[in-house]
């Protein structure tokens, strides 16, 4: 065979090795894409008629708020806080349930109102708080409060699972009367006014001061957020 004759074998047999290269490297992405999509129906699957299977994260400041707290409250203790707080969160979406408020005591007059026009929805059961986070403490005029988050999971009227992030705030207060939560008194020592939430001593003379009987934190307002 003469030189050319080898050679358009040659070219042939690259053309063929080059084909069944091409045919190799589609049937791969074919087979890669095929896989892909079965896998992602396949994990749409598993988490159907649910959001996630994730409780919700939640923003603690907790190292970094502590402190100034207890200096306004010595009395404050966190686990006992934490748990009302879950107690809290576990009343809002009961009342879901129920149909009306399911908070006993611990609210101001102004958000059982509200709450009471604004009741969560399609809520069955199966109410989980999962935990809870100091998220917030903020001194306002002479008004103290708190705000905590809590990741809460629920079953809803479709028997789907919620993971939901409630925001819970509290105003240190004498009474459940949201137009009287401020109140003030004059020091035993020099009588000078003194506002009673927050303080510990008077800060004219510096005597020290007895905290009123009646003090409590008040949930004034509950959001999912």
């Amino acid at each position: 065979m003469e030189w050319w004759g080898w050679l358009l074998v040659g070219l042939g047999a690259l053309g063929i090795v080059f084909g069944l290269y091409v045919l190799v490297r589609r049937l791969i992405w074919f087979l890669r894409g095929f896989i892909m999509g079965l896998f992602s129906e396949l994990g749409k699957g598993s988490l159907s008629g649910s959001e996630s299977a994730q409780p919700r994260s939640l923003s603690s400041l907790e190292s970094l708020l502590l402190p100034q707290v207890l200096r306004d409250f010595p009395e404050y203790n966190s686990a006992l806080a934490a748990e009302r707080v879950r107690r809290d969160a576990a009343a809002y979406y009961r009342s879901g349930i129920t149909g009306s408020p399911a908070f006993t005591d611990g609210v101001t007059k102004q958000f059982r109102t509200v709450f009471a026009a604004a009741l969560p929805t399609g809520v069955k059961g199966g109410i989980i708080v999962h935990r809870v986070a100091l998220h917030a403490y903020e001194a306002v005029s002479l008004d103290r409060m708190l705000t905590y988050q809590a990741a809460v999971q629920y079953t809803d009227t479709d028997d789907a699972v919620r993971q939901r992030r409630l925001v819970l705030k509290y105003v240190a207060s004498f009474t459940d009367d949201p137009a009287n939560e401020m109140k003030s008194y004059n020091c035993p020592n020099c009588g000078a006014p003194i506002p009673v939430i927050g303080n510990k001593a008077c800060r004219y003379c510096g005597t020290a001061l007895k905290t009123p009987a009646g003090l409590g934190w008040r949930l004034y307002d509950a959001h999912e957020g």
